[in-house]
C-alpha cells in the first residue's frame, strides 16, 4: 500500500499534471461560453463560477483570481435573484453562498 501511495502522485506529477496546460483553457472557455449564453443566476453557471475558482485556487496556486471571479459571479447573480422563484432561488443562493 506505501509502493502504491508513494508512486500514484511521482507519476500525476510526471505525466498529468506537467501536460495540464490545456485544462486551463477549457475552463475558461466553458465559463466564458456561460457567460455569454446563461443568466448570471444559472445554476450551471454559478457551478462553472465556483469550479473555475476552485480550479485556480487548488492548481494554478493564483490565490487573487478564484477571489475576483467569486466575486463577480456573485455580484452578477445577486441583482438578479428577486426574478427567481422558490427551486431557482434556492439553488442559486446555495451556490452564491460556496462562493
Amino acid at each position: 500500500m506505501e509502493t502504491v501511495c508513494s508512486v500514484v502522485p511521482a507519476l500525476l506529477d510526471k505525466f498529468l499534471i506537467k501536460n495540464c496546460t490545456d485544462f486551463q483553457c477549457r475552463h475558461e472557455e466553458a465559463f466564458e461560453i456561460s457567460k455569454e449564453h446563461m443568466q448570471p443566476t444559472h445554476p450551471m453557471r454559478l457551478g462553472l463560477a465556483l469550479n473555475f475558482s476552485v480550479f485556480y485556487c487548488e492548481t494554478q496556486r493564483a490565490p487573487e483570481e478564484p477571489c475576483l471571479l467569486a466575486k463577480q459571479a456573485s455580484e452578477d447573480a445577486t441583482g438578479e435573484l428577486d426574478t427567481l422563484n422558490g427551486d431557482s432561488y434556492k439553488d442559486c443562493t446555495l451556490i452564491m453562498h460556496l462562493l
